[in-house]
């Protein structure tokens, strides 16, 4: 299966090299090295080019495949009389759609010029709001950081190496941008389908391709969802390094999270064992005070979100092994298939076991948002972080 049948699946390869190349190259050792060999040539091989040009890439070939191939009435009737006339095809349609005669069948995929119009539209805004996002994402935060750095004398060195939270920030503000694009490719196999134009009806009876197509519709739709958790971690790890950073906690900066757990026995408090262990030294207990309240900051006041990308990623991930398990058996053609229709039934009972928990997890985490996001420290740095958050939460809520 060629590039072109799964561009949607290399969506995804892309993007998850490219962000494990941001993890590793966002150390400053990395950076100096990789300033130092590659010179001028150094803002190419930054994670934020990589996706720009990922970006960039996967719209054009989304609009060209859309707008030269599937966007248009052109053709439609003989391809629909092509694949009407075709060996097996009549029985099937019968047999699985009810569909008796080649007319029905065209009727059956009709859509009015509006629709057409309107969906061209929609393919059109978003690639407009791709370029919106690149000229964002390079005009208020690359290049003013890259001016910044080379006035100072340490960060002069590696002046494309954006500070931590500019990293996040622009995690945050690019991967929804790809949410757009696995939209556009699932609105590209629906229309496939409608034109008869797809590249699975080459191969296979339409019955199986439109189950092979929907299926694929599905899967791009589960890896937006996918995608779309991990610019949330970005934000809520903003959100929790906004709040850990304030004056009251800046003394306890030495003290690591992971060592600040106090192992507490019945009847004695975080307190009376710090007292115990510092009564000479008073700076080391507020150090140790210090560095437990960002531990709750960061685990506790955000308890409801980590739960809700850990189970909103786990929820992905099933639905899309078994919408790929499903593509295996439709591609077989296998009549009265039991284990595709156990697979269907499974996903169906799962996707309802898990709705309304899901659901709740949303709203919980869009009140945890609102909550910190609307405090003095975060708006002091960042404005109204809500705005942001609140679109993002429900997006990813609503294509469920």
């Amino acid at each position: 299966m060629g590039f072109s049948n799964r561009p949607s699946t290399w969506i995804l390869v892309t993007i998850l090299g490219i962000a494990a190349w941001r993890r590793i190259s966002k150390r400053r050792s990395i950076q100096v090295k990789l300033h130092a060999c590659c010179k001028k040539l150094t803002p190419l091989v930054q994670w934020y080019t990589m996706l720009t040009v990922a970006m960039l890439v996967f719209v054009i070939y989304s609009i060209v495949e859309y707008f030269l191939t599937y966007g248009t009435k052109r053709g439609q009737e003989k391809e629909l009389e092509r694949i009407y006339n075709e060996p097996g095809q009549k029985e099937l349609l019968e047999a699985k759609l009810n569909i008796t005669t080649v007319k029905q069948f065209k009727e059956v995929l009709a859509v009015p010029t509006w629709i057409y119009v309107v969906n061209g539209i929609s393919q059109v805004s978003g690639a407009l709001t791709i370029g919106i996002v690149i000229y964002q994402m390079w005009a208020q935060f690359i290049l003013p950081c890259r001016t910044a750095a080379q006035q100072n004398p340490i960060w002069n060195t590696h002046d494309w190496l954006l500070p931590k939270r500019v990293d996040w920030i622009l995690w945050i503000l690019i991967v929804p941008a790809f949410f757009c694009i696995e939209a556009m490719r699932a609105n590209t196999k629906v229309w496939g389908l409608v034109t008869g134009k797809s590249r699975e009806l080459v191969w296979l009876r339409f019955y199986h391709a439109e189950k092979l197509e929907l299926l694929y519709e599905h899967e791009d739709l589960e890896m937006a969802s996918l995608i779309q958790f991990s610019a949330i971690y970005a934000f809520t790890r903003l959100i929790s390094s906004l709040l850990e950073q304030t004056d009251v906690l800046k003394r306890g900066a030495t003290v690591s999270v992971s060592t600040a757990v106090v192992a507490l026995r019945p009847g004695k408090t975080i307190n009376s064992n710090i007292d115990g262990e510092h009564k000479a030294d008073p700076d080391a207990k507020i150090q140790r005070l210090a560095g437990e309240y960002k531990r709750l900051v960061r685990l506790g006041g955000f308890l409801g979100l980590w739960v809700y990308i850990i189970a909103g990623s786990i929820r992905a991930l099933v639905t899309i092994t078994i919408a790929v398990l499903l593509q295996l058996r439709a591609k077989m053609e296998i009549e009265d298939d039991k284990t595709a229709a156990f697979l269907e039934n499974a996903e169906v009972a799962f996707e309802g076991m898990t709705s309304t928990a899901f659901l709740l997890l949303t709203a919980l985490s869009v009140i945890t948002m609102v909550i910190m996001s609307g405090t003095y420290i975060v708006t002091d740095k960042i404005g109204d972080a809500n705005k942001s958050s609140l679109g993002r939460e429900s997006c990813c809520s609503l294509l469920r």
